[in-house]
């Protein structure tokens, strides 16, 4: 057991961490390159290389996975294969948009999405709420 962001949080590899990312249990790997806890905001998220890159946020309100659609490099690339959550489809947003989930929930989110210009975007993020395609 370890602490991330002051949190009590699992050790684990970046092989393994697949786990606690499935179970939504605070953890990080031994570097502390990959790491994932609950936020103040009230989401579960994963992030990578520090908190200004969230690769997963699961939102318990809607029960629905998010995922970072922005490029990254080939270890975060390496990270977001390993801590993907087997048989789940996340909704894709930019790490902008994942940002403000992390650190204000999903309220704050949708008010964000609704006053924002980009309808495509507004749009697949309401499909994606309700299990269908845009």
């Amino acid at each position: 057991m370890g602490r991330i962001n002051g949190v009590t949080a699992h050790e684990t590899t970046v092989s393994e961490c697949r786990q606690y990312v499935e179970r939504r249990v605070p953890f990080h790997t031994t570097n502390k390159q990959l790491f994932g806890y609950w936020c103040t905001s009230g989401v579960y998220a994963v992030f990578s290389y520090g908190q200004h890159w969230p690769l997963f946020v699961y939102e318990p309100t809607t029960s629905k996975w998010f995922a970072n659609e922005d490029k990254y490099g080939t270890t975060t690339s390496k990270h977001y294969g390993k801590a993907h959550p087997f048989h789940v489809t996340p909704i894709h947003l930019s790490c902008t948009a994942m940002k403000k989930l992390v650190a204000a929930g999903y309220t704050a989110l949708a008010e964000w999405r609704i006053t924002d210009n980009d309808m495509e975007q507004r749009a697949e993020l309401l499909a994606g709420l309700r299990g269908e395609a845009a």
